[in-house]
């Protein structure tokens, strides 16, 4: 079983950024009715790197059992986790919890581009902060997701999916 610290729903409303660690698990109040919950696998330059968990509900509490038992859905995207954490008006996210022995390991090559969309050479980033030196062509880095953060309407989408998926 991992070893999972969970605290309340705001019993602590915003985390400060210097505060948020690899391993952190995140409340996303979806909708009005819909909680949906993450983990925070890495840092690149412009935000942390998240996954959501498969986990959809009413109520905004969860426990270690259910968090042990959740699996990953979608991939993994980068959030502005000084906006959505730090800053946010709303409080629609919110850290609660921690996975002490959580091992990002599994996500080591994982990598995002970066440079002038439209340009020719790209750079790449992985999700531990390493760079590559090497400067790399579009067809080479093709597959890959932007190093930019998305906004909410695309990390909504892929939830809506998602929750479309596990409705049928």
């Amino acid at each position: 079983m991992p070893q999972i610290k969970i605290r309340e729903w705001n019993e602590k409303q915003r985390t400060k950024l210097r505060f948020i660690k690899i391993g952190d698990i995140f409340c996303y109040q979806f909708s009005e009715e819909m909680f949906v919950f993450g983990q925070i696998l890495g840092k690149v330059n412009v935000g942390h790197v998240i996954q959501f968990f498969d986990i959809f509900q009413a109520r905004l509490t969860i426990t270690v059992e259910e968090l042990s038992r959740a699996q990953f859905i979608g991939k993994p995207i980068i959030v502005d986790s000084y906006t959505l954490f730090d800053r946010s008006p709303v409080w629609s996210w919110q850290i609660i919890g921690h996975q002490v022995d959580f091992d990002p390991s599994p996500f080591k090559d994982l990598a995002f581009k970066w440079g002038d969309p439209n340009g020719l050479h790209f750079g790449k980033v992985w999700l531990d902060g390493r760079t590559e030196p090497k400067i790399f062509s579009r067809e080479e880095v093709e597959d890959l997701d932007w190093e930019a953060c998305v906004g909410s309407i695309v990390y909504n989408r892929i939830l809506e999916e998602e929750l479309d998926k596990q409705m049928k």
